[in-house]
């Protein structure tokens, strides 16, 4: 029994170790791509450790983890949509009043997102640039986006937000590239701190419509 609980508390003590380690260590981000209607496209770099744990994948592509540059597994991308005809078949499937019920709930706690968006930005240190310009077939689904892409920018000169809105048509044209550096603590420790706040709670509740 004593050998038995030796190995399990030198287990322990070895998964905290390697857990505190990934906590700890940085991980830096690159991405670059663009939305143009229904086409996307992009690329991102994540790196852990300067390089020792890299992944790469690009849109519609099979991405590659790395361990000290040696292949260690892939990700499957995100498969091309289906062709449009299938596409326009499942969107009919829905209630026109359910596609707009949870971005309306959303838009009553736009407050309390856009502040817990903040947060949680702040913590990947973001440069870079996003251009372009948007519009959705719900003007408040415009506003949301637009909330959003402003909340990213901050007024930051690190990274810029040059994204026009269109109140009037249905457009989707953006591009963009991102640097980021993030520290795995940080972002644990903000997201819990937001997360037993009430009103982040209920903001979250009314998204997925409950």
């Amino acid at each position: 029994m004593t050998i038995v609980f030796a190995v399990l508390m030198w287990l322990a003590v070895v998964l905290g170790t390697v857990l505190l380690v990934a906590l700890l260590v940085p991980v830096s981000v690159r991405a670059r791509g663009g939305v143009h209607g229904e086409s996307t496209d992009g690329v991102v770099d994540a790196r852990w450790g300067g390089g020792i744990v890299r992944l790469t994948i690009g849109s519609g592509e099979e991405g590659q983890v790395r361990v000290l540059g040696l292949p260690f597994f892939r990700v499957k991308g995100k498969p091309h949509p289906e062709n449009k005809d299938e596409k326009d078949e499942k969107a009919k499937e829905k209630e026109p009043g359910e596609r707009r019920r949870k971005p309306g709930a959303a838009w009553g706690h736009r407050r309390t997102l856009w502040m817990a968006m903040r947060r949680l930005l702040r913590t990947l240190h973001l440069r870079g640039r996003i251009e372009g310009t948007v519009g959705l077939a719900d003007p408040a689904d415009t506003g949301i986006l637009c909330g959003l892409l402003s909340t990213v920018g901050g007024g930051s000169e690190r990274f810029v937000v040059a994204v026009d809105c269109d109140w009037t048509d249905e457009t989707l044209e953006l591009d963009g590239t991102v640097r980021g550096l993030l520290w795995p603590l940080q972002v644990v420790a903000v997201g819990l701190a937001l997360w037993v706040r009430r009103d982040v709670r209920r903001a979250l509740r009314a998204m997925r419509g409950r």
